[in-house]
């Protein structure tokens, strides 16, 4: 049983475009490999479940 040739090129087109988008989306960064490392903008502590400086205000 083969398969058929429009089925082929939709999952091959399809596949491409993913591909292309993901890359693109790569090289824009907003998609990241890795988490980057927050930091609190008022103290510029890395943060890394909440800032303590804004509670101490």
């Amino acid at each position: 049983m083969s398969p058929d040739p429009h089925t082929l090129g939709l999952f091959a087109s399809a596949f491409c475009v993913a591909l292309l988008m993901t890359l693109s989306g790569i090289q824009k960064s907003v998609l990241d490999w890795k988490n980057r490392r927050r930091h609190c903008p008022a103290c510029g502590r890395q943060l890394r479940s909440g800032c303590i400086c804004r509670t101490n205000r």
